[in-house]
């Protein structure tokens, strides 16, 4: 079954091919993860060669077709941005918009319930409180 796979900032700091690591699946990157990327291109050593290196295939993806609509790979899936499903009020009580990984997880939240997303929507994060802080809002995690 396809999924829709939303990767988290640390992913891609990490491992900027992971863009093209879920074969027939959709990959998102949230307007939130983007800004993040863009705070961090200019840190020291791996991480900021990484965040870099991302940037520059985001880019060379954009040159192709809009982000917003989706760049198809080579094995049917499609790497898109989701500016967009940023809304608090799909977040538990208590969490607050304003911090960045809670705005990755609304936007989670909110396209698990949009029908622009036909399939399942599954955050992709290496940050452990982030995926117990997810969870707790009700988000598919791995």
């Amino acid at each position: 079954m396809k999924k829709t796979y939303v990767l988290d900032t640390n992913i891609l700091m990490t491992s900027p091919n992971a863009l093209f690591g879920f074969a027939d699946n959709d990959v998102v990157i949230t307007g939130t993860t983007l800004q993040e990327l863009d705070a961090h291109k200019g840190d020291p050593g791996e991480r900021g060669y990484n965040t870099r290196e991302t940037v520059r295939l985001l880019e060379s993806l954009r040159k192709q077709v809009s982000l917003i609509e989706g760049v198809k790979t080579w094995d049917n899936g499609r790497i898109m941005l989701e500016p967009d499903m940023v809304d608090s009020s799909v977040l538990a009580l208590g969490y607050s918009i304003d911090v960045p990984d809670n705005r990755i997880i609304a936007t989670v939240l909110k396209m698990s319930k949009s029908d622009k997303y036909q399939t399942p929507v599954t955050l992709v994060t290496n940050d452990l409180s982030m995926k117990i802080n997810a969870s707790a809002c009700g988000a598919q995690v791995e």
